[in-house]
């Protein structure tokens, strides 16, 4: 059984050693017998060219499902360095991002919580500079929508759409819960229109108050969010791979 993911840095293990839900995934069905084999591709809802980019992967790919990572992290994550485009321009911008690179690898350890001087200089910055978001989350939705209308070209491919949990300060700020319930059940109001199989487990975490339990930063889980998340999609997996031909 091919499964594609279209996942991220953290679908890849990118932050844990190249290990994520995504190998769990893999090792939970083979070990089930299912001869497997599960992919993490680099994707994001967020470009305008995010549905051409998922129908021409699957489209090479040909896996036997996909399972689309929905993040409300476009509209709910601020940075400083868009802000920084929007107020001066894309070479200003190149040069801030060069500059916050630095300053991140002098003041941080890699995995490690950011020290007070790191933080505070974060702090500063935000609130001079100004933050502001990738994408709105109309624009947002109406992105997976079209990623949906696109996957049900693939009559012969099943797809699974997983939301993923939101850290941290940016989804509890303001109106940004409100705005997230309502984004997801409009999503999954568009998952089941093409009878898509949905996964949303937005209390996995409740028994973890401290987000640093389970997650390396804002939006990159550690090993035991991942084993957590595992706990939510492989179900639904082993149920496809159940099914008859």
């Amino acid at each position: 059984m091919d499964i594609l993911v279209l996942g991220d840095s953290d679908s890849s293990g990118e932050h844990t050693g190249g290990v994520s839900w995504v190998q769990m995934l893999e090792f939970d069905l083979r070990q089930s017998g299912i001869d497997a084999n599960v992919r993490s591709i680099g994707f994001s809802a967020v470009p305008v060219t995010a549905p051409d980019y998922a129908e021409r992967r699957v489209a090479e790919l040909k896996p036997e499902a996909v399972v689309v990572m929905v993040g409300a992290w476009g509209f709910t994550y601020t940075m400083v360095q868009l802000q920084v485009e929007a107020l001066f321009g894309k070479r200003v911008k190149e040069w801030y991002v060069w500059l916050e690179h630095r300053f991140e690898s002098q003041t941080r350890t890699p995995g490690a919580d950011p020290p007070p001087l790191n933080r505070l200089a974060r702090r500063a910055v935000r609130r001079v500079i100004g933050t502001r978001a990738q994408i709105s989350r109309e624009q947002l939705t109406e992105r997976y929508r079209e990623v949906f209308r696109r996957l049900a070209r693939f009559e012969d491919t099943d797809v699974i759409a997983m939301t993923y949990q939101g850290i941290g300060d940016h989804v509890e700020a303001g109106n940004m819960p409100a705005q997230r319930r309502r984004f997801f059940a409009e999503v999954q109001r568009a998952a089941e229109e093409h009878h898509y199989g949905w996964v949303h487990e937005p209390e996995l975490f409740a028994d973890l108050p401290n987000w640093h339990d389970y997650a390396i930063d804002e939006l990159h889980f550690n090993v035991l969010g991942h084993r957590r998340i595992l706990g939510t999609i492989a179900p639904k997996v082993h149920a496809l791979a159940a099914e008859p031909v």
